[in-house]
């Protein structure tokens, strides 16, 4: 469309045409067909001071207090503008001379504004692109799509790939750290706050004692709920209320007493973790970010994991800190290789396997299944708390595009010499064959197990090349089974129970936590989803949402695999399966006959 220019006070030259313009709305690049007036008109691309003073007064890049941005110029301009910029393949914002990306380089968590709106995301990219740009262009991932987005491309060329409608590339002097996460000591320095005031001033008393874990009610979820996020503790946040806000599991390290092996501040942290943080955590539902600053220092004066004040951790670093070097608590799990006898401790599992293109929506379940076959590792004794990180490195490298949490797991056949049933019969099985695959819609189990008939039956003709694996099962236990109807387990089948998931998205993460007593209750926390900036430097305000219908929502496979566009999914729905990072499960006690002690954690007689 056109717009026609009026006629300025002062010309300086007698130029009487069309000429096409670029000019930054909304910051994105648009052509507009600028007819001139019939007199001496001074040239747009000659830069002559007319034309600042020209456009500064029609006011292109300011809306009147309380419109709407794009009601306004359309108003003022009578043009239609591309929802996505220049070659409909960009956003690109104006340079400025400020010195907003001196400190920004690939990996930077920034902040930017686009039409008006503030945007957080992840520089992925600085390159000089094409030359009429001049300065260093910054290819940004947001965190969420906005129209005019991309796929990480530019005219054609692609800087780096995400999902469409998350990349825009701006000036590098466009970018500011992003303020949820100061980073740098100086930084760390400069916004460290002393009163409650300067969090908030929201209540945190101390709590002595021991408080069980809380039970949830409306009170539990809202603004200013669980634990106030600062200077990048997310990782730390959502892991502290993944394992204590509604758990029990791990109170066992709030309530041992120290001894001459601790470290010389294991009382002052287990004080601060239980007295500042778990407590009042269970009795208030919320945390005051100082109170978790004082966590950080302290653990900081270790010198086990640098940079706890201020800088960006991953939860499994902190989770390892905490368990092992600090409260020196006892391994979570050991597993066995093949047929060693040297046995491995963990407080941990990451899933390492071959991507197994077969599986459409890969559950955890699966995932940890084929990870212990490919590895050939198998449980020496029933775990009360298996801590699983997906096969993922952070923000970078992901196997699959969705994983689903399993909400239960079935351990059984990755216990060591645990009795076990036949695949096929459900009688007592003898022996395992690990060159079997799932049977999809048959039998999807990734470890398959026989009695001596029924693998006879199986591979004698049509798998003769499978090897088989005798399974260690004692007198006792063959005449037990012999005593008991056809088909009846030997003993309750080994269930663990999912009850919090880490997810990560653009270097932040959140939290899935199950809520008790009521076992499909959910909730979804985030310690830095709001921020308060009435006041410099300014303070985060978490969120706990209730997710009603949660659970029937993960248990809906058919509907997720028949749903491929992840926009068309619900949004807690969509980030579980896309950003899950470290799944909690904890042992679901046996309400029939109790295995033996030999399998049970913590048995002596390994």
């Amino acid at each position: 469309m056109r717009v026609v220019l009026p006629a300025p006070s002062q010309t300086n030259i007698d130029d009487r045409q069309d000429c096409l313009a670029m000019y930054n709305f909304f910051g994105g690049w648009q052509s507009l067909a600028i007819s001139l007036p019939s007199f001496p008109f001074p040239l747009l691309s000659q830069g002559a001071s007319a034309n600042k003073e020209f456009f500064e007064q029609t006011d292109f890049q300011s809306t009147a207090p309380g419109e709407d941005e794009d009601v306004y110029y359309q108003a003022q301009t009578d043009v239609h503008r591309s929802p996505v910029g220049y070659d409909k393949d960009l956003i690109v914002a104006d340079p400025t001379t400020e010195d907003g990306g001196l400190l920004l380089d690939v990996d930077s968590v920034v902040e930017v504004r686009l039409r008006g709106n503030s945007y957080s995301g992840l520089i992925r990219s600085i390159e000089k692109v094409p030359e009429w740009l001049d300065g260093e262009i910054a290819g940004i991932e947001l965190e969420d799509p906005i129209v005019g987005g991309t796929d990480g491309s530019f005219e054609g060329k692609q800087y780096f790939n995400c999902r469409p409608g998350r990349a825009v590339f701006l000036y590098l002097s466009q970018c500011r750290p992003d303020s949820r996460f100061p980073t740098g000591e100086a930084t760390y320095r400069y916004y460290r706050r002393e009163t409650s005031q300067d969090f908030g001033g929201v209540d945190s008393p101390i709590e002595p004692g021991y408080i069980s874990p809380q039970r949830f009610d409306r009170g539990s979820v809202g603004r200013n709920k669980g634990i106030q996020g600062d200077q990048n503790s997310c990782y730390l946040d959502v892991t502290l209320y993944s394992m204590f806000s509604f758990n029990e599991t791990f109170d066992r390290m709030l309530l041992r007493d120290g001894d001459a092996a601790d470290l010389p501040q294991f009382c002052a942290i287990q004080n601060i973790l239980k007295e500042a943080i778990v407590n009042p955590l269970r009795k208030h539902g919320f945390v005051r970010a100082d109170r978790v600053r004082n966590l950080r220092l302290k653990l900081d004066e270790l010198n086990l994991l640098p940079g706890l004040t201020n800088e960006e951790k991953d939860p499994e670093e902190f989770i390892h800190t905490l368990l092992k070097d600090v409260f020196k608590s006892q391994p979570l799990f050991k597993t066995r290789h093949g047929d060693t006898k040297e046995i491995d401790t963990h407080y941990l599992y990451q899933i390492f396997m071959d991507k197994n293109d077969s599986l459409d929506l890969p559950r955890v379940e699966q995932l940890l299944h084929q990870s212990f076959l490919d590895n050939e590792l198998k449980f020496v004794e029933i775990p009360d708390c298996l801590i699983v990180q997906m096969p993922r490195f952070g923000k970078d490298y992901k196997m699959y595009q969705r994983i689903l949490p399993s909400l239960t797991i079935n351990i059984t056949d990755l216990l060591e010499n645990y009795p076990r049933q036949c695949t096929i019969c459900g009688q007592l099985a003898t022996l395992e064959c690990r060159d079997c695959r799932p049977d999809v819609g048959i039998c999807e189990e990734f470890i398959k197990s026989f009695c001596e008939s029924c693998f006879i039956m199986t591979h004698e003709r049509s798998k003769p090349h499978h090897k088989k694996k005798a399974l260690t099962v004692s007198e006792e236990i063959r005449s037990l089974s012999q005593e008991l109807e056809s088909h009846e387990p030997l003993f309750q089948p080994q269930m663990m129970e999912l009850f919090a998931v880490v997810c990560i998205q653009t270097s932040h993460y959140v939290a899935f936590v199950r809520a008790e007593p009521q076992s499909d209750q959910w909730v979804f926390f985030d310690s830095m989803a709001d921020r308060d900036a009435s006041h410099t430097p300014g303070f985060n305000i978490p969120i706990i949402t209730h997710l009603p219908g949660f659970e029937k929502q993960v248990q809906d496979e058919a509907r997720i695999k028949g749903t491929p566009d992840d926009k068309k999914l619900p949004e807690h729905l969509r980030r579980l399966l896309a950003d899950s990072y470290i799944c909690f499960y904890r042992r679901i006690d046996s309400k029939r006959r109790d295995p033996p002690k030999e399998w049970v954690s913590g048995a002596t007689n390994y």
